[in-house]
């Protein structure tokens, strides 16, 4: 739903967030129109190492990329 991630409002296990970087290289343009990274890319939450569900530029926004993760159900309360 696009909120912050706080303290007071944490990302719970299951849920999927969203990661805004800069520099992940090259990308590819898939049928659906989204650019992909084309180095893999890899997400570690809580020492749990994921494949992200995305990993590109980010729509409508100049140089900024993307990544969508999951929050594994095994990760631990607490900040990471």
């Amino acid at each position: 739903d696009y909120r912050p991630i706080t303290q007071l409002d944490p990302a719970k296990p299951g849920e999927i967030i969203l990661i805004y970087a800069t520099g992940l290289g090259s990308v590819i343009q898939g049928p659906d129109g989204l650019s992909r990274v084309q180095a893999p890319t890899r997400v570690e939450i809580g020492g749990i190492a994921i494949a992200p569900n995305f990993a590109g530029l980010a729509p409508h926004h100049q140089g900024l990329y993307q990544i969508n993760a999951r929050i594994p159900q095994a990760v631990k309360a607490g900040p990471h």
